[in-house]
């Protein structure tokens, strides 16, 4: 009812997460960040962008068939980042950490956000329509508890 969400690109100015979490897993999983942009307030998402800050055995090892094509630096950190534009659900925007954590605090997503736009993967006049965390399990299995998540979204 009182969700900040959809709102356009343009007019964000901050988008801050702070999530902690352990992970349990014997197998390759990844801890992430994950948002749908579209070019309209309800409905259509066209692009993904993901946030990986933890990750074991995936996807740098190429299980995915995700190959990271440079490193950049975000936020205060290195990520690898890779850009599909034909991504059989839409456009894929990937970040993963260069250095795997299992916490951030205040990380600025708006700079992902706003890298992008410079990058013309989307226009500023878009909407960023889900904010989501979680992690996946891509092979074996386990468990992964949050023990703390906030976001602030201006």
């Amino acid at each position: 009812k009182n969700s900040p969400l959809p709102k356009q690109i343009g007019h964000l100015q901050e988008l801050k997460v702070s999530w902690e979490f352990t992970p349990m897993a014997n197998g390759s999983y990844n801890g992430i960040i994950q948002m749908y942009i579209s070019p309209r307030a309800i409905g259509g998402v066209e692009r993904d962008i993901l946030i990986g800050i933890d990750y074991f055995g995936w996807p740098l090892s190429g299980e995915s068939g995700q190959y990271f094509v440079e490193t950049v630096d975000i936020a205060g950190h290195r990520w690898y980042h890779s850009y599909n534009p034909s991504h059989n659900e839409g456009q894929h925007i990937v970040f993963y950490r260069t250095q795997p954590i299992q916490s951030v605090t205040d990380l600025d997503i708006k700079a992902f956000i706003d890298y992008c736009v410079a990058m013309e993967y989307f226009e500023p006049t878009e909407y960023l329509v889900t904010l989501e965390h979680g992690w996946e399990i891509i092979r074996g299995e386990g468990s992964f508890t949050t023990e703390y998540f906030d976001y602030t979204l201006r």
